[in-house]
């Protein structure tokens, strides 16, 4: 007969047997699928003005701005005849409904503090109608708005650990229509969002995101940024660079470069060759034209991490991409010159130095796992090796670089002309009747 601790013994032993069995029921049988998609990074991701979803909530220079949050949520409010509460209300037991906080909760790597269902239901309905409600002031021609501090909380929301799921913006909205007044399309609000932020030329629309939309739904606003940077079709990445030349050294190989006007994918990148019954020609390589300022690092380095983080969920590397190609061709001041003579680049920084600086610290921090550009750096280093272009311009380089040199190259071909004459005529000399 078994004695007290054996069956105490036994116990314990079932106890966490079953605890093991529990945690297999678990991943086989998931209370979500989905899988994080925001993520508590580091300080240098840090937001400046205004605190979204619960990754920053306890960070002290952003709680002064909550009460901020407040207004805007009752300036949305304000919009609609019907009784606040009443809305309020929809949204935010829309919120607490156990499937929603599981998805919620799911979409974040890390909670910094613990939060309730209530608590994170209530922070979802505030922090999504100040969003709203700030797309909508910035859609709008006020003469009254503080660019500044719009530009501020513009950027805070493209932070990598300061989103909310897409899902509660687009359910709060939903929402707040069905109250009987139509807040606009979430898509035409976001749109003037990314291109408060786009670091490139081109202007995006809502076509744009309404395309992207159809394959799949945006996680958050980032994702929705990045997914305008994405090519309708997909571009396979390789795992390798082709052979490195610098915009110095292109140039002095006889590549122009400018900016690009193709109106499919904004970052594409493509090499017009001369054909080969020109073989003097210069080639043309047509980038999407870049506006660097100390945001533009905060966008790339937020999308890069978004990317390297994501990729599980099916991020392609368009935007490490991107920057690796910009870190091929810029290692110093005179590249960025090169760039910026050819409209390619627009320098906000102040020196050629700053911007070729933040360049390459990106290139450098960017972790190489795919490059989508393989096959028009690969036709650079052929173009890189032609004889015509590299001998052409080494002759323009010495004899065409400034007006004393052409004159001294003219004089210098008609002294030339003149001595072969005369060394002729002297040989044979013209005979006369």
């Amino acid at each position: 007969m078994a004695d007290a601790g054996d069956l105490e013994h036994g116990n314990i032993e079932d106890l966490n047997v079953q605890l093991l069995l529990d945690s297999t029921q678990k991943v086989e049988n998931p209370v979500n699928q989905h899988q994080p998609c925001i993520f508590m990074i580091s300080s240098d991701f840090s937001p400046r003005v205004v605190s979204i979803g619960p990754l920053h909530r306890n960070d002290n220079n952003l709680l002064p701005f909550e009460e901020q949050k407040a207004i805007y949520m009752r300036d949305l409010l304000k919009r609609f005849d019907g009784p606040r509460e009443d809305i309020l209300r929809r949204c935010f037991q829309m919120m607490n409904a156990d499937d929603n906080i599981s998805k919620i909760r799911a979409c974040y790597n890390t909670m910094n503090t613990y939060y309730s269902d209530d608590n994170l239901a209530r922070m979802m309905v505030m922090d999504a109608c100040f969003i709203l409600e700030f797309l909508h002031k910035l859609s709008s021609k006020s003469p009254e708005k503080d660019v500044l501090i719009e530009r501020s909380i513009a950027y805070d929301l493209l932070l990598v650990g300061n989103q909310i799921p897409f899902f509660v913006l687009q359910d709060i909205l939903d929402c707040i229509n069905s109250s009987g007044e139509n807040s606009g399309c979430l898509n035409s609000l976001i749109i003037v969002l990314v291109n408060v932020v786009n670091i490139f030329q081109s202007t995006l629309d809502t076509e744009t995101l309404d395309i992207k939309k159809d394959n799949r739904e945006y996680r958050h606003i980032l994702d929705a940024l990045h997914q305008c940077y994405v090519p309708l079709h997909h571009v396979t990445p390789t795992f390798s660079l082709g052979t490195p030349h610098s915009a110095v050294e292109l140039d002095r190989r006889g590549v122009n470069f400018k900016p690009s006007n193709s109106s499919g994918w904004p970052m594409d990148i493509i090499l017009e060759s001369p054909s080969w019954y020109f073989p003097w020609a210069k080639s043309t390589l047509r980038m999407p034209k870049l506006r660097i300022s100390g945001d533009t690092e905060l966008i790339l380095r937020n999308m890069i991490v978004y990317e390297q983080s994501c990729r599980d969920l099916g991020c392609c590397d368009y935007i490490t991409s991107y920057v690796t190609a910009m870190d091929l061709l810029i290692n110093n001041a005179e590249d960025v010159a090169i760039l910026a003579e050819s409209e390619v680049l627009v320098n906000s920084m102040g020196s050629h130095e700053d911007a070729a600086k933040m360049i390459n610290e990106l290139g450098k921090e960017a972790p190489f796992t795919g490059f989508v550009y393989l096959s028009q750096w690969e036709r650079l280093g052929e173009l890189y090796k032609r004889y015509w272009p590299k001998h052409i311009e080494s002759f323009k380089r010495s004899y065409c670089k400034s007006p004393w040199n052409m004159f001294a190259l003219i004089a210098g071909i008609m002294l030339f002309v003149l001595t072969v004459l005369q060394t002729y005529y002297t040989v044979n000399p013209i005979q006369t009747k």
